[in-house]
């Protein structure tokens, strides 16, 4: 088995005419939708936005100047847009309000209410810059300032505030931060509030738990683009470009590019632009393979197997039940694909080669998983996050778990918890209804028997 590129084959394109959604068309991000059911439900006004968030999105239904904008930048219009008063906090640039206008009328609201003059607001405003502690007990003030319009605040690089540390451990100033966010989540009269919070991090396991388990804390994920809303993108780009030429139709490049987000997108067109060259299937898939190098490191490897059952010698039953199950996956039929596969035999029998060859009659892109374990505190939690984003915006892929007992083994009273929660994470990953014919897994061990029952039974690597 050799390290490679991804080819064209690696990626199964849809007919012409597939995808539908016509360059003009707007399209609302899933993770929008479902923060926006949850607040109008009033089941909750605290969000935690993971995942992709620093990425683009369709901002065509906004009145906007552009028609997409970085994720914070559409959540900040969107909210100012439903008559919200925004504002921004990042440990760098301290509180920045969305609009003037909306700065003017909390200076007023707050000196009335604090019965003292406007110098104190800007005091306040301007120590948020280095005193962390100071900008959190201000900004749960301003959301209880009696307002025409609620505040609603977004505070960025959370994971830089309430970073996953041992409290043992922690400096006095990141407690002291850490329990004044507390009593402002757990405050009634936040709950009360008409306005949100929203935390961005880039993955749920750099938060510290206790802010990240609160009961009204919403952990949204912000996936990469899936297929229509990339294809919206090129048209758009297209549409608006007239140096950009493509070397295939946008409907069928869309699917190519897979596990791209729309800023990758658009740095790939301005370079193919800039070069005077095409946007072509080879130069996307180039592009993937880079990118997602960059962005999971060592934690996944993907692998183009140099032979097929054809180079097997021997193995006949096996090979027959192989190709059936090679069938099933074809059919795109979650009930009938496999959701993994258990290899179990002796040191040296051609575990790896056989099922290597199989996955590229497949014509599936062949994931290894290694290194998921990190070195620090929440690092594992933090990089399994990372793995799983990148298989499921991937898609259609076989996973391999080489040496799967050592890997994971069957926990006993003496696992660790980081080992236990990875083991729990693997095991949700696996049972998800919503990845079943997308990720095929296969495990391999010479002792099955070291393998956790859960990871066994039917409906994870059922068929042994």
């Amino acid at each position: 088995m050799k390290n490679t590129h991804l080819t064209a084959d690696a990626y199964a394109l849809p007919p012409e005419g597939a995808l539908q959604h016509s360059s003009m068309s707007q399209i609302v991000p899933g993770f929008l939708e479902r923060m926006n059911a949850v607040f109008a439900s009033e089941r909750s006004n605290q969000f935690l936005l993971v995942g992709n968030i620093h990425d683009l999105v369709d901002a065509r239904s906004l009145e906007s100047n552009e028609a997409f904008l970085p994720v914070i930048n559409f959540l900040l219009a969107r909210l100012a847009s439903r008559d919200h008063t925004p504002i921004r906090y990042d440990i760098g640039q301290g509180l920045r309000f969305y609009n003037s206008k909306d700065e003017r009328s909390c200076r007023k609201v707050f000196a009335k209410s604090k019965n003292t003059d406007e110098k104190l607001f800007d005091t306040l405003l301007t120590r948020s810059r280095t005193d962390q502690a100071c900008a959190l007990q201000f900004l749960a003030e301003l959301c209880q300032l009696p307002l025409k319009k609620p505040v609603s605040i977004v505070i960025e690089y959370a994971e830089l505030l309430f970073p996953a540390a041992d409290a043992a451990h922690m400096h006095d100033a990141d407690r002291r931060r850490l329990a004044l966010m507390r009593d402002w989540l757990a405050d009634p009269r936040f709950h009360a509030h008409r306005g949100a919070l929203f935390l961005v991090a880039e993955t749920a396991a750099s938060i510290h738990q206790h802010i990240r388990t609160m009961p009204q804390m919403m952990c949204i994920d912000v996936p990469l683009p899936v297929d229509h809303e990339r294809l919206s993108f090129m048209q758009w780009m297209q549409a608006n470009d007239e140096h950009i030429h493509l070397g295939d139709t946008t409907e069928r490049l869309a699917t190519f590019t897979a596990g791209m987000s729309l800023t990758d997108l658009r740095s790939l067109f301005r370079d193919a632009r800039w070069a005077n060259q095409e946007v072509s299937r080879s130069r996307i898939l180039t592009e993937v393979n880079r990118l997602l190098a960059a962005r999971i490191g060592d934690h996944i490897e993907l692998v183009e197997p140099s032979h097929n059952l054809n180079d097997v010698i021997g193995q006949s039953a096996l090979k027959v039940e192989l190709q059936k199950q090679q069938q099933l996956m074809d059919l795109d039929d979650p009930h009938l694909s496999p959701v993994g596969i258990l290899v179990a035999g002796p040191n040296g029998v051609g575990k790896t080669y056989i099922y290597s060859a199989w996955a590229a009659s497949c014509n599936r892109l062949v994931v290894h998983l290694k290194n998921l374990r990190g070195s620090y505190y929440g690092e594992t939690d933090r990089i399994f996050e990372q793995v799983r984003g990148v298989l499921e915006a991937l898609g259609k892929v076989i996973v391999f778990i080489d040496e799967a007992d050592t890997q994971f083994g069957k926990p006993d009273d003496q696992t660790h918890e980081t080992e236990a929660r990875l083991f729990g994470s693997l095991i949700s990953m696996m049972g998800d209804p919503q990845n079943r014919g997308r990720i095929v897994w296969v495990l391999i061990t010479a002792r099955p028997e070291r393998l956790a029952p859960d990871l066994k039974r039917s409906g994870r690597a059922g068929l042994h």
